[in-house]
């Protein structure tokens, strides 16, 4: 696991800042980073982060996973930009954009079988139609109920 202290470092390192950092810098960008993690929360994206319980110590384990930590890092980037009065680079804001879209999971929509849908608008000649290849799916007319009398009652 990476540590919230080599995240912040990698993040400044993002952002052309390198060398030699003040504790309170690294400090400030953990504090940044656990605000960032949190609002991912919110979003629903759930990347087993560390919460920092009292004060921001950068040899604390984050708890991000390798293959998220770029992600992680661009976007702490971005947000540090502003903070420290630092140009953002266009392509630093794409980079964690993508990054962090690859992070939300896709589920596709569950979408119910309609009987009445016809073919081509998401039914398949496969289902309940195995055999026949109709352009929409037929009903039994046979089977309807129908009244006899056509007579009309009318009031007097």
């Amino acid at each position: 696991m990476t540590t919230k202290g080599t995240l912040a470092e990698r993040a400044l390192d993002s952002l052309g800042i390198g060398g030699n950092y003040e504790s309170d810098m690294i400090v400030r960008a953990i504090e940044n980073l656990d605000d960032m993690m949190l609002s991912w929360e919110n979003d629903g994206v759930l990347l087993g982060y560390i919460t920092t319980e009292t004060t921001a110590n950068p040899n604390d384990e984050s708890g991000i996973a390798s293959q998220n930590k770029q992600a992680v890092i661009l976007n702490l980037a971005c947000q540090l930009a502003p903070v420290l009065r630092l140009p953002l680079d266009q392509r630093l804001v794409s980079l964690a954009s993508a990054a962090y879209k690859n992070l939300i999971p896709i589920a596709p929509p569950s979408v119910a079988a309609n009987p009445y849908m016809p073919l081509g608008q998401g039914n398949t000649y496969g289902y309940g139609n195995i055999g026949n290849y109709p352009e929409f799916q037929q009903q039994d007319d046979e089977n309807l109920t129908t009244e006899q009398s056509v007579d009309l009652l009318v009031d007097p």
